[in-house]
C-alpha cells in the first residue's frame, strides 16, 4: 500500500485503486502465448471491487483544511494450488480463491503504511454446510461456465441450497461490508451467523494489530541505529 498527499482541497472522496492480481506462475503456468483469462478466471475485477468495498468506508472524508491521499494497494497472488477446470472450454480455468487473505493482507499494509485510515479490518467467510455453520471453508467452488464468472463466490460445493453463503469484514467495534447469499433463511440464523463471523474478525484485527505493534518496534530499532551512526560521523 503506498500513498501521497492530495493538495486539492476540493475533492471530499479518497482517489483509491486497489488492483488484486493473480499472477500466471502462482498456478504454476510457465509465460506462453496464453491468454490471461484462460487462467484467470475474470476474478481478478470481482475480487478487486470486493476488497475496494471493504477499505474504502474508512478512509477520512476530505473538505476544509484536511489533505486526502491518493492510495494504491496491490494483492497479488504468487502461490495458489486451487485450479478448476472449466466445463465450458478445453482450456484449464483458474479461478482464485484468496479474496479473504487479499482483504486481510491489504488491511495488514494500510495499517502500517502511516495513511490516515481508520482500520484495521479483518474479513471471513461464514456457510451454512449440513446445517453447520461454518468458517473460511476450504473446499473450492464446482467448475463455472463462462457465463457466471461474476457468481464464482457464491456457488460452493457443499453449501446448502436454502442456507447462508456470508462474506463479512468489519473492524472490532463493527461491520464495514456484508454480503450475503441465501433463500428465505430465518432471521435467527442470519444473526447467529453475524455474531459468529465479528467474533473471528475480532481475532483477526487483533492478530494485524500486533503485526503493527513489531513492524513499528523494527521502526523505531532502525531509527535509532541511523541516528547513532549520523552523530558517530
Amino acid at each position: 500500500a503506498v500513498g501521497t498527499p492530495n493538495e486539492n482541497l476540493e475533492d471530499d472522496a479518497v482517489n483509491l485503486n486497489v488492483d488484486f492480481i493473480n499472477k500466471s506462475f502462482a498456478r504454476g503456468i510457465l509465460p506462453s502465448n496464453m491468454r490471461r483469462s484462460d487462467f484467470q478466471g475474470g476474478v481478478d475485477i470481482p475480487v478487486s471491487r470486493a476488497v475496494d468495498r471493504a477499505l474504502r468506508p474508512l478512509f477520512p472524508k476530505g473538505g476544509g483544511n484536511h489533505h486526502l491521499f491518493d492510495c494504491q494497494v496491490l494483492a497479488t497472488v504468487l502461490s495458489d494450488n486451487i485450479i478448476t477446470k472449466s466445463s465450458s472450454s478445453s482450456s484449464s480455468s483458474m479461478m482464485s480463491l484468496a479474496h479473504m487473505a487479499a482483504i486481510n493482507g491489504c488491511s495488514a499494509a494500510l495499517h502500517i503504511s502511516g495513511i490516515p485510515w481508520d482500520g484495521p479490518i479483518a474479513a471471513v467467510r461464514v456457510v451454512d454446510r449440513d446445517g453447520e455453520l461454518v468458517v473460511n471453508p476450504t473446499t473450492p467452488p464446482p467448475p463455472l461456465n463462462n457465463d457466471d464468472k461474476g457468481q464464482y463466490m457464491w456457488e460452493w460445493e457443499g453449501v446448502d441450497e436454502n442456507g447462508i453463503n456470508l462474506m463479512y469484514a468489519g473492524t472490532k467495534d463493527k461491520a464495514v461490508m456484508i454480503e450475503m447469499c441465501g433463500v428465505r433463511v430465518p432471521e435467527n440464523r442470519i444473526k447467529e451467523a453475524i455474531e459468529i463471523a465479528q467474533n473471528h474478525v475480532n481475532e483477526g484485527v487483533k492478530c494485524i494489530q500486533q503485526f503493527g505493534l513489531k513492524v513499528e518496534e523494527k521502526r523505531r530499532i532502525a531509527n535509532r541505529g541511523g541516528s547513532s551512526s549520523s552523530s558517530s560521523s
